[in-house]
């Protein structure tokens, strides 16, 4: 059974893993956010980017990380913040 969890610009659904590897993770941005594909990606990249900084050694399983609102600051920065909270709820 998965778990969801929300932040102001992010939203996590996770499915936990008895299976030891990495964490394996998407990133989903709506068309309603963002109508053109390249500020879908651009979205996208700056969340793999945060992600790729964060400790996620002791978290096993499958994450989809859906962004909910634009943030107006720098992505990476924003998306960084919040993913450490979500993972913090998941391990």
């Amino acid at each position: 059974m998965g778990r969801s969890f929300r932040s102001v610009h992010l939203q996590v659904k996770f499915a936990p893993s008895t299976a030891a590897g990495p964490l394996k993770s998407a990133a989903v941005v709506p068309k309603s956010l963002a109508r053109k594909a390249t500020a879908r990606n651009s979205l996208r990249r700056a969340l793999y980017r945060a992600l790729a900084i964060q400790n996620t050694s002791g978290i096993t399983g499958s994450a989809v990380f859906f962004v909910r609102v634009v943030p107006k600051e720098k992505l990476t920065a924003v998306f960084a913040e919040e993913l450490m909270q979500l993972l913090s709820k998941l391990s």
